[in-house]
């Protein structure tokens, strides 16, 4: 079971065993989000490491610190392994923002009913699947993404 300490974003593995996040630019990167959740609870192996995934939410920021989306957020998927000593952010992925006009319909992050509804999770392949929208000119452009694990990087899939 993956559990966060979200002050120092330690982690506990599947073994019961606690591990730090080392690179400090991710670690105060994260310590800015409104929050952090595993998609998942328990990690899963993808070519002999083991990997989790977690939704995690930023307030909207701009560089004025005006406009429409001063109450907003940008939410990413990030991928993270976990080796016998630590835990390493792999990439992420922008899933909804204010700002560039992205959205899944996941309210509330924390409710994990309904991120479990809107993102499916495959604990065999790693894969995720889930419906994201870019609004255009007042339409809505649905796309079906499908995001798969790697050792350096998301593997980004539209269908």
């Amino acid at each position: 079971m993956i559990v966060v300490n979200k002050k120092n974003f330690s982690f506990i593995n599947s073994s019961g065993k606690q591990l730090i996040l080392q690179n400090l630019k991710w670690r105060n990167l994260l310590a800015k989000s409104d929050s952090f959740t595993p998609i998942s609870k328990k990690s899963f192996a993808f070519n002999a490491i083991e990997y989790f995934w977690a939704f995690v939410r930023f307030p909207s920021r701009t560089k004025s610190g005006a406009g429409y989306c001063g109450g907003g957020f940008e939410d990413y998927i990030f991928l993270f392994n976990l080796d016998k000593k630590s835990v390493h952010a792999v990439d992420r992925y922008l899933t909804q923002s204010c700002l560039k006009n992205v959205k899944v319909d996941i309210d509330s992050i924390e409710d994990r009913r309904d991120m479990n509804e809107k993102i499916l999770f495959d604990a065999e392949t790693g894969q995720l699947t889930f419906r994201q929208g870019i609004v255009d000119n007042a339409n809505i452009i649905e796309k079906n993404i499908q995001l798969s694990p790697s050792a350096s990087r998301i593997v980004y899939i539209e269908q």
